[in-house]
């Protein structure tokens, strides 16, 4: 299982994010697909979670692979 951390780039148009974690809403959480993509699974209604493009939530961000 690969597992990652999402950072706010470097070059973030707001200095107080720049190169730190993101911190998904309370409820959230980012996932990888099995093709890659980064989502954004929102659980914070048990009853109809969604799940969205992470690039939806966040214009721009790197990502950190842990090994």
């Amino acid at each position: 299982m690969n597992k990652f951390k999402i950072m706010h780039p470097e070059d973030s148009p707001f200095a107080e994010l720049k190169g730190k974690p993101y911190k998904p809403p309370k409820g959230c959480m980012v996932v990888m697909n099995g093709g890659g993509k980064f989502l954004l699974w929102d659980n914070s209604d048990p009853y109809f979670p969604t799940l969205k493009p992470l690039s939806e939530a966040l214009y721009k961000y790197d990502v950190v692979w842990k090994h």
